[in-house]
């Protein structure tokens, strides 16, 4: 180990010969019979493996070290995606070096590593030689790695038209049932790319079947990681959007208001909730008495009137309402008073729990969290909250009003006995590609029930961990709430976390997300784009 401080690349007057240096002097010569290059970054020297292609001179050598110095230097900065030896990797997948491939795999490095929107060094060698994919498969890769898009391997070897690849792909399990975040399947990247004949081999073998994730205590399940389409109930209301009109019909109706139920055009927590609580007959029938629902798109670019009387686009009153996740339900009364507010999938259990609180006019004089509370109260001793090591220890000195922090922050709260809580350490939190991109965040893990430790809000202000929480106004546990490095909130997570709307939400913060474009579904969209319009561009 070198200590040094950032190293400088040199070249010798055009020579073919160069040196790495830093303050203390040469670390590697680098030059026709030397493939090797070294890149130091805060007292670490990194080794970064290139191979020399046929007559390529010095200067080449020191381009591709230049490139993966920058993306280590990206890297390190965000405190997380590949890190050196996924850097490393990726770079040499690239280049299609196999024998640095194999050299750095025999070193142990992650063969699923990901830069921060996703992309896997499978994901490269789509484009590149059988051989580099076979050792990455052969390695333990996950041939079903999605990016940011939603993008898999697979895909892109379709649009590509890479049988060769295909056929690998396939034979070490790659999904063909899948889509990307814009509704797009393996067949569709096919056409795209002009592979006629590939994407008519695949339209028998796509079907609507997804794989399940068991979800919640009751048995009710779905797929987390399906762009499933939405379709509305045929008794949803037509409505123009005009809100005060339809809460006057709904109350002349002898009903207690509306409910706003907004979605996306493919969310699998939206349909999954349709699909289960809302085609529970019993729970359909309690909703359709009290309220009349209203379905919103977060898309959608249609004028409204909001209950204040304001016109807006639905997609303006979508942010306004700050329905980062779908779905975002909204149950308003007499006067357009708010009556409960929910986000997430709600399993019919939990659903007939909500409906008990609006029918028997709970809100009159509890919030839906206390309620909910105290009906999941446990009759014995309760398993206490799951620690973990990468979150900080207390005392939590979070202010960030006076100086900006290096990297977003991340705060969990939590309760014991909360069986979702264990789920999330078990299923999302324990996962690698989350740790991983968690490394570029600030962690902080409250006990939302504490009310005597003290703590510092972002804000700079002194409260507790139970106090806070119900100032954000959270209901869930786990409730997830994410920061920026000025203190201000980019958005929350308060329903059920599963892992893949985990990794999205991280992706997503990390990508520079503000709060006015903190949107799951519209970021991964415009993750597709990019991806297609890079596609294009190659």
């Amino acid at each position: 180990m070198v200590a040094s401080a950032k190293c400088m690349f040199l070249m010798d007057g055009g020579k073919r010969t160069g040196k790495l240096r830093n303050d203390f002097g040469t670390i590697a010569a680098v030059g026709p019979h030397s493939p090797r290059v070294f890149i130091c970054e805060w007292g670490v020297p990194m080794q970064v493996y290139v191979t020399v292609p046929g007559k390529a001179g010095l200067r080449s050598i020191f381009l591709l070290a230049i490139m993966a110095a920058a993306l280590v230097v990206q890297s390190s900065a965000a405190g997380g995606g590949q890190g050196s030896d996924g850097v490393a990797l990726a770079k040499a997948v690239q280049l299609g070096a196999a024998e640095e491939v194999r050299r750095l795999l025999e070193a142990g490095s992650d063969p699923d590593a990901a830069d921060d929107l996703g992309d896997t060094s499978v994901h490269h060698a789509v484009s590149g030689k059988v051989d580099v994919l076979e050792m990455l498969l052969r390695a333990g890769a996950n041939p079903n790695a999605r990016n940011a898009g939603g993008i898999s391997p697979l895909m892109l070897a379709y649009g590509a038209g890479r049988t060769d690849v295909i056929t690998r792909l396939r034979k070490a399990g790659a999904r063909v049932d899948v889509l990307d975040y814009g509704g797009g399947s393996a067949y569709d990247w096919a056409l795209r790319g002009g592979h006629v004949s590939l994407a008519e081999s695949l339209k028998q073998e796509i079907t609507a079947s997804q794989r399940g994730i068991e979800l919640n205590d009751d048995g009710t399940s779905f797929a987390d990681d399906a762009s499933v389409r939405t379709k509305y109930p045929g008794w949803f209301k037509t409505s123009f959007y005009d809100l005060p009109d339809d809460l006057i019909e709904a109350r002349e109706a002898g009903k207690q208001g509306i409910m706003l139920f907004i979605s996306a055009e493919r969310c699998s927590y939206c349909q999954a909730f349709m699909d289960t609580s809302l085609k529970d007959p019993l729970l359909q029938q309690r909703l359709r008495d009290n309220f009349d629902v209203i379905g919103m798109d977060i898309f959608d670019d249609s004028e409204m009137v909001a209950l204040n009387g304001g016109e807006y686009r639905v997609k303006q009153f979508v942010l306004l309402a700050k329905a980062s996740n779908t779905p975002t339900m909204m149950f308003f009364g007499e006067g357009g008073r708010l009556l409960a507010r929910v986000v997430g999938y709600y399993p019919p259990k939990r659903f007939g729990m909500l409906l008990d609180f609006l029918e028997s006019r709970a809100y009159r004089t509890q919030h839906w969290r206390d309620y909910l509370a105290l009906q999941n109260k446990p009759a014995s001793a309760v398993a206490p909250i799951a620690r973990d090591a990468m979150f900080e220890s207390p005392p939590h000195m979070l202010d960030r009003t006076v100086s900006a922090a290096d990297r977003p922050l991340m705060v969990v709260f939590e309760s014991e006995g909360c069986e979702a809580c264990q789920r999330f350490h078990r299923r999302v939190l324990a996962d690698k590609s989350i740790r991983r991109l968690l490394m570029g965040f600030d962690l902080v893990q409250l006990d939302a029930y504490d009310d005597g430790k003290k703590l510092v809000a972002p804000a700079g202000v002194v409260t507790t961990p139970r106090a806070w929480y119900r100032e954000l106004d959270l209901s869930y546990f786990p409730a997830v709430v994410f920061f920026d490095e000025g203190g201000q909130e980019i958005m929350r997570l308060d329903s059920e976390i599963l892992r893949f709307r985990m990794e999205g939400t991280l992706q997503m913060v990390l990508d520079g997300v503000g709060a006015e474009d903190a949107q799951l579904q519209r970021w991964r969209r415009t993750k597709v784009i990019e991806s297609l319009q890079k596609g294009a561009a190659m």
